[in-house]
């Protein structure tokens, strides 16, 4: 297979898959809980919403693991370990994609909480957070990573130095 930098190099328009925790919800999944709780207690739901995609259209598959860090994990009701969940969603994408040219992009969103002075997360947390669940990801063998959805950029910083210092795919960030 080629990667993403190979196809976007000739020239290929990529379209990536969106709105994961819209359409699980849409899917059944309480309004309460989290894509991350499906990964492990839902996965065919998890496998059909990824090929759902992929019929679809798209070309990148981002993991359910937006808020798949630890911190993250706790206060969406503490739907199983970090390990458990970043493992199990790039299975899980690799399971939809199969044999075909799909793209599996780790995805990473911030924490939920704030980051000093406005709140209680010191930056070298916040890294160390980002770090444990990008080594994961990157263990699983996602081919992109995509940090997406930060609203305050002290966080996407520390979550792009924890990537940069781990993964040698290239990395989204917005």
């Amino acid at each position: 297979m080629q990667t993403i930098l190979e196809r976007i190099s000739s020239g290929e328009k990529l379209v990536a898959d969106g709105a994961t925790g819209t359409n699980l919800k849409q899917r059944g999944l309480d309004p309460t809980a989290s894509a991350e709780q499906w990964v492990l207690e839902q996965p065919d739901e998890i496998v059909r919403l990824h090929s759902d995609f992929i019929e679809a259209g798209s070309d990148i598959i981002l993991t359910s693991t937006f808020g798949g860090t630890a911190v993250r994990l706790e206060h969406t009701g503490g739907v199983g370990n970090v390990n458990e969940v970043n493992s199990t969603a790039v299975e899980l994408a690799k399971k939809a994609r199969g044999e075909r040219n799909k793209i599996i992009a780790g995805s990473v969103g911030p924490t939920g909480v704030l980051m000093r002075p406005l709140g209680a997360m010191e930056k070298e947390q916040a890294y160390s957070e980002f770090q444990t669940q990008i080594q994961l990801l990157s263990d699983g063998g996602v081919d992109l990573l995509v940090i997406e959805t930060f609203f305050a950029l002290e966080e996407a910083e520390q979550a792009v130095k924890a990537a940069k210092s781990i993964v040698s795919v290239p990395i989204v960030c917005s």
